[in-house]
C-alpha cells in the first residue's frame, strides 16, 4: 500500500512531464478536511485539493497566531505526506527577510528535531544534505523511529510577512529527492497566485 500511493505519485510526474515552527512534539487542533472544496483559502494560499497527486487533508493550528497553522497533504499511511506550517512566531518578517533570518529558524527547527530523539520520539535523526530548492533553504534528513526508516526534506522561505515550512517525509525511497523536489515546485505555483495580506 505504501509503496503503491509512492508510485502513484511517481507516475502522476512523469505524466505532467509528457503532458507539458511549531515544535515537533506539538500538539494542535485538528480540523475535518475540506474535502467537498477544490480550494481551501488561508492566509490569501488557495490550498489545492492535491499536491503531486497527494490528497489534501485537514488543518491543524497551534493554539497561538504565533505558532500558526499547517495544512495535510497525503497521510503515512500512504507512505508519502506533507505538512505545510504557516507561522511567524510573533516576529516582523518581511519577504525580503535577511538569509540570517531563515537560517536561524532552520537551525530552531533542526535542534528541536535533535531534541525528539532525547524524548525517545525518534532512535535517530541524521542531517544528510543543506540545499536550497525553489527560493527555500532545505534539508534532507533521515529519521529512524521503531526500526522504521523515513526520508524527511524541510523547506523553508518567507512569504508575505510569515515563515511558509514545507516538511514532506515518505518510507524509504529511492526517488524521494525528485518527489521532494516536485512537491516544492508545484507549491511554489500555488504561493506565485497568492494573494497579498492585508498589513
Amino acid at each position: 500500500m505504501r509503496r503503491g500511493v509512492c508510485y502513484l505519485v511517481l507516475y502522476s510526474l512523469f505524466a505532467a512531464v509528457a503532458v507539458v515552527t511549531p515544535a515537533w512534539g506539538q500538539t494542535g487542533t485538528a480540523q475535518p478536511p475540506a474535502i467537498s472544496k477544490q480550494t481551501l483559502s488561508i492566509k490569501g494560499i488557495n490550498f489545492p485539493r492535491e499536491i503531486i497527486g497527494l490528497p489534501r487533508g485537514g488543518v491543524r493550528t497551534y493554539g497561538t497566531k504565533d505558532l500558526g497553522l499547517s495544512v495535510r497533504y497525503g497521510d503515512p499511511s500512504l507512505g508519502c505526506w506533507a505538512d505545510i506550517y504557516l507561522y511567524d512566531r510573533g516576529r516582523q518578517l518581511s519577504s525580503g527577510a535577511s538569509a540570517q533570518q531563515v537560517q536561524d529558524e532552520m537551525g530552531n527547527f533542526l535542534t528541536e528535531a535533535r531534541l525528539m530523539i532525547q524524548s525517545g520520539h525518534y532512535t535517530r535523526v541524521n542531517v544528510t544534505k543543506h540545499f536550497q530548492e525553489g527560493g527555500f533553504e532545505a534539508v534532507r534528513l533521515e529519521i529512524e523511529q521503531e526500526r522504521q526508516k523515513t526520508d524527511s526534506f524541510t523547506f523553508l522561505r518567507v512569504h508575505d510577512g510569515q515563515y511558509v515550512k514545507i516538511r514532506l517525509s515518505m518510507f524509504e525511497n529511492s526517488q524521494a529527492a525528485r518527489i521532494a523536489s516536485s512537491f516544492v515546485s508545484d507549491f511554489n505555483r500555488v504561493l506565485s497566485t497568492a494573494r497579498k495580506r492585508a498589513p
